[in-house]
């Protein structure tokens, strides 16, 4: 029984050892490292990429969402307002209502792709990573387009100059006073 017993525990101590020699060489750890690192540097441009895309088409979205308002106004005959609120960092859009005309009477209108009230968020959903910095329209936070399509500032005035949002990745979008084109600087 005692050679038995020496020989099992040769045997587990031969396995352990041999365990142990399978591990890694000090090679092949920096190589690993050295692979991640590459990778690793590779994939930061990557997101940073993907990061100022998804800002763009936030600036693009806001725009569209200005030109809607715009168009809005111009193929129902009502004045549509858009409000923007830099401290709550979101805009809506209001809608004149028939039976009470002008700013006063305005309604938040229903957003075409969901049907619920046109409240656009900044820094959320497809404006994530896009803040709402300033916003100039002659007087007040408000821009509103007549049944032409003109701009008009809160006072329900012709604009005296060019309406511009600004936006957290230096981009902005002027609102021209005169035609209302809207345009990405």
């Amino acid at each position: 029984m005692g050679e038995r017993m020496r020989k099992s525990i040769q045997d587990s101590t031969s396995r352990a050892r041999v365990h142990l020699g399978r591990g890694f060489s000090l090679v092949e750890l920096i190589a690993v490292v050295l692979l991640l690192s590459i990778m690793a540097a590779a994939a930061v441009p990557a997101v940073s990429r993907a990061a100022e895309q998804r800002a763009a088409a936030g600036v693009e979205l806001v725009a569209r969402d200005i030109l809607y308002a715009r168009d809005s106004a111009s193929s129902s005959g009502l004045g549509t307002w858009l409000a923007f609120d830099t401290v709550q960092q979101r805009y809506t859009v209001y809608r004149e209502n028939r039976t009470n005309l002008g700013r006063a009477g305005r309604q938040v209108a229903a957003d075409p792709a969901t049907g619920l009230d046109f409240i656009v968020r900044f820094g959320v959903g497809d404006l994530s990573g896009l803040t709402l910095t300033a916003f100039s329209a002659g007087t007040g936070s408000e821009i509103g387009f007549d049944w032409q399509g003109r701009p008009k500032n809160q006072n329900e005035a012709a604009l005296s100059s060019n309406a511009v949002v600004g936006l957290s990745n230096g981009r902005q979008i002027v609102i021209d006073a005169a035609s209302g084109a809207v345009s990405i600087q």
